[in-house]
């Protein structure tokens, strides 16, 4: 499948601390918070959430619209961040393969002792505080529609790291979840047990 298009729209409008949303966000063991660059997210906003007691995992995308523009480094801190490869490079301004520490290189814009970096079919790799970094295979075999894939390893991946579970198994539920999604086109498929 190729993308021929894509239409982006932007929102000017803020969401303010006033607002019903903000009230019961923070009240959460767990923020996801999945920043798309796309005007929903403000400095203000951002700030709040590094200051949250919650466990807060972030992904932030970059896209044509946004890119530059919506950056890891509008938050302070995290517990974890899932980014792609490419938004990994734009964050710290190189290659990734030039990078030796890429946690200490990430840390030097966020505090922040996981990190999830996403490969595509090369899989994922996966940084934490005081552990041995690890590389987990994609372990797809059929390939129809990738959009989204981030999405679901963002998901997987910040429940097992908000729990403490091992990178090995993170970067094998992940890789799992993402295989399941990425089999069919479009976002009809539901992961389920049985899958």
């Amino acid at each position: 499948m190729v993308k021929i298009f894509e239409i982006l729209n932007y929102n000017e409008n803020k969401i303010t601390e006033e607002q019903p949303l903000m009230e019961s966000m923070f009240k959460n063991d767990i923020l996801f918070i999945s920043d798309h660059g796309l005007g929903f997210i403000d400095k203000n906003l951002a700030e709040s959430v590094s200051k949250s007691n919650s466990f807060v995992s972030l992904n932030i995308q970059c896209n044509p619209e946004n890119s530059g523009i919506n950056s890891i480094k509008k938050y302070k801190r995290a517990d974890h961040c899932c980014l792609s490869g490419h938004e990994f490079e734009l964050e710290i301004g190189t290659r990734k393969e030039k990078i030796n520490n890429p946690l200490k290189e990430l840390n030097k814009y966020i505090n922040c002792d996981n990190f999830t970096i996403t490969d595509g079919k090369k899989g994922t790799r996966h940084f934490s505080e005081g552990k041995n970094r690890i590389k987990a295979p994609a372990i797809a075999n059929k390939v129809l529609d990738r959009v989204g894939a981030i999405d679901i390893v963002f998901a997987v991946s910040s429940l097992l790291v908000s729990i403490g579970a091992p990178q090995e198994v993170v970067g094998f539920y992940s890789n799992l979840a993402s295989a399941i999604h990425v089999a069919e086109n479009g976002n009809t498929n539901t992961i389920t047990k049985e899958k």
